[in-house]
């Protein structure tokens, strides 16, 4: 982080969705998975801040990620 836009996520446990949202809100990426690892391509986005929220069995994780072409 910073990444060009696209990106890998990674996980001890079995990823169920995965959710981005820019600073105001609107949701630029969303998917419905069931694995522990992805990747994530995002280089259609302008440069800025998003948030990454990654939901797993066990809970959801929150996480700033900067996009910087």
């Amino acid at each position: 982080n910073p990444t060009n836009g696209i990106f890998s996520i990674q996980s001890s446990e079995n990823i169920s969705a995965i959710e981005i949202v820019n600073l105001v809100g609107e949701k630029v990426y969303s998917s419905k998975i069931n694995s522990s690892q992805m990747q994530i391509d995002l280089s259609n986005q302008p440069n800025g801040i998003y948030f990454l929220n990654i939901k797993t069995e066990k809970g959801t994780a929150n996480k700033k990620l900067i996009i910087n072409h």
